[in-house]
């Protein structure tokens, strides 16, 4: 999902037992890991549930812990049962959020400013009152977040039933105790739950995440894989020190080098959200199609939750899904359960918790200060036997269950509003970096969208040409981050991007620009200096007749002032000014006549000030 106020673009937004086995390849540090999954056991992975709260522990609750949500949400389920208590979440704009996912958009109410306070399920305690009906309180410790200032996605009975309450990324992003930000770790069997009273014998065992200072590791230990790190980058916009009036957000985490094989096909360099939130896999249409998966006959269907909707998806059993590890080396996984489902957002896929279920812990570190990861290790002997079948039902009877769920409000999206990324490449006589009225735009340039950010112009990204006035546009362009280049022209030098090429963040519904700025390449010092001379002065290029005149006059010993000041003087500049003057003081154009009276009389001797 997406996470967006009405009328304000961004920039930027559910077999058998095998042997776990170290592989060989790698370097020392980072040996690569293989972890098979089982295509039965691992379709769906489990939730990582939380505690949280606004304000106050009166208003507490549980919630999905979510990397794939770039906001905090509170359902509408939760946001009555606080106003039955006269606790309701205070509201500062009504119908102000839009979430858009699975389903269809949610209109929401953006809550008021204040803190809002997280720790993992170690922090609710379960009891049983004489009937056996369960009841949980919270305690919050020192080691609990208290986010302050953070502007919430409320759920209402009316236009968002369905959303779910979420502890998204905006709740790491720092606090007046840790103002660097806070890594979450998680242990995949950290809290256990005695449900005896509700079924005779029945004891269920949940991922429990704890919050710690950046660049906390974990560590190797008995009947466990040495944890291995994956290098994450970020997608999406950031306004969590000063959401104004909008929904607090952060970004969300994405792998851009995930390889992936099925049959003889195997593909690399692609971009997948890691999301805590999405307990399934998810790759798109246009890769299953790469992979050469049959969509008409699928491997297995499931039903996923959304945010306004259920839909029902085709499965697919991948041969493997590869990670990058720091340092070298990589994570393998093996007999991969996938959903084939378009998740907007620039990304090809989703790594979902089904990925992980042999995990012991896992981290997400986004402001390590060695670079964003998350790190993981496994089971050596992991349990695979199927979960004992009253859970779900008594799971969902405490509310600890969110369903196989794809909620992340910056997560998946089926049908997402569409962007525009639009400029113009242009020749930039004066080398000002911006398009002045005198510059024309230059027709039949190559502008393309480089997928993988490798600098060149690949079969599989996407270009348009600038027409005939210099101007481009891709449009119906999903929401996401972009890099947007020119194949640039022989002797060609470009002035705008001054990185050469630019990053964009596309939101719906908007259009986000980029302009190229060409000049001609600079040879010679000397060409450097009449080229820039030419652009200041005359507003235009440099002729070879004028490159000719004017390096012969340097050679000859006139001094680059002199140059600088015989151009100034020159009929040409001495025409612009006419030109400049009479559009400032008449409000129109010089006639031919005007100009040739007017450059006469200053070269004469005329102050062209007076």
């Amino acid at each position: 999902m997406r996470v967006r106020s009405p009328g304000r673009p961004r920039r930027h937004l559910c077999v058998e037992a095998l042997e776990v086995r170290l592989a060989l390849s790698g370097s020392p540090s980072s040996p690569s890991l293989t972890i098979p999954l089982d295509p039965k056991l691992d379709i769906s992975g489990q939730e990582i549930l939380a505690v949280q709260a606004y304000q106050d522990l009166a208003r507490a609750t549980f919630a999905l812990f979510d990397t794939g949500s770039s906001a905090i949400t509170f359902s509408a389920k939760d946001q009555l049962k606080l106003t039955a208590k006269g606790l309701q979440i205070p509201i500062s704009i009504k119908g102000g959020g839009i979430i858009a996912g699975l389903g269809g958009p949610q209109v929401g109410d953006v809550s008021g400013a204040n803190a809002i306070q997280a720790d993992g399920l170690h922090a609710a305690t379960l009891s049983f009152d004489d009937t056996g009906k369960p009841i949980f309180s919270f305690t919050f410790g020192s080691q609990s977040i208290i986010a302050p200032g953070m502007q919430a996605f409320v759920g209402t009975q009316s236009t968002s039933q369905s959303v779910q309450t979420i502890l998204g990324t905006p709740i790491l992003g720092g606090s007046a105790a840790m103002p660097s930000g806070f890594a979450a770790v998680v242990e995949m069997h950290g809290v256990t739950f005695d449900l005896s009273p509700m079924s005779a014998g029945l004891v269920v065992t949940l991922p429990d995440v704890r919050f710690a200072a950046p660049g906390t590791s974990l560590f190797p230990a008995s009947g466990t894989t040495d944890p291995v790190r994956i290098p994450l980058s970020f997608i999406g916009s950031d306004n969590h020190t000063n959401p104004g009036d909008d929904i607090t957000e952060s970004p969300i985490p994405v792998q851009n080098d995930v390889s992936l094989s099925s049959g003889s096909v195997s593909i690399s360099g692609q971009r997948f959200l890691f999301d805590t939130g999405a307990q399934i896999s998810v790759i798109s249409t246009a890769l299953a199609t790469t992979l050469g998966l049959d969509l008409t006959k699928p491997t297995f269907t499931a039903t996923v939750d959304g945010v306004s909707g259920s839909k029902t998806l085709k499965g697919y059993v991948l041969a493997s899904l590869s990670l990058p590890q720091t340092g070298g080396g990589t994570l393998t996984f093996k007999n991969v359960p996938v959903f084939v489902l378009d998740t907007g957002n620039g990304l090809s896929g989703i790594l979902g918790m089904n990925l992980f279920n042999t995990a012991t812990a896992l981290a997400y570190d986004p402001y390590s200060p060695t670079g964003a990861s998350f790190s993981v290790s496994f089971s050596l002997n992991p349990d695979r036997t199927a979960p004992d079948p009253r859970l779900a039902d008594a799971l969902t009877a405490l509310g600890l269950s969110f369903g196989t769920s794809l909620n992340g409000p910056t997560g998946p999206v089926t049908s997402p509003s569409l962007g525009t990324i639009a400029g113009k490449v242009f020749f930039d006589a004066n080398w000002n970096r911006k398009i002045d009225p005198p510059e024309q735009g230059i027709a039949g340039i190559t502008i393309y969208l480089d997928k993988n950010n490798n600098g060149l112009f690949d079969l599989t990204d996407v270009s348009v040409k600038s027409d005939a006035a210099g101007n481009f546009k891709f449009s119906d362009v999903e929401p996401g981050q972009y890099v947007v280049r020119e194949l640039i022209p022989n002797k060609i030098f470009v002035t705008t991007p001054l990185a050469g090429f630019a990053t964009v963040v596309v939101s719906s519904n908007s259009v986000s620009t980029v302009d190229f700025g060409n000049q001609n390449s600079v040879v010679t010092q000397i060409d450097g200096y009449l080229v820039q001379t030419y652009g200041t002065i005359l507003d235009r290029a440099l002729d070879d007749g004028g490159l000719k005149y004017w390096t012969g006059k340097l050679e000859s010993g006139m001094t680059r002032s002199q140059v600088a000041r015989a151009i100034w003087e020159s009929p040409e500049h001495r025409a612009l000014e006419v030109q400049d003057a009479y559009s400032s003081y008449l409000g129109r154009a010089a006639s031919l006549a005007d100009q040739v009276y007017w450059v006469g009389r200053m070269l004469a001797g005329m102050n062209a000030e007076r």
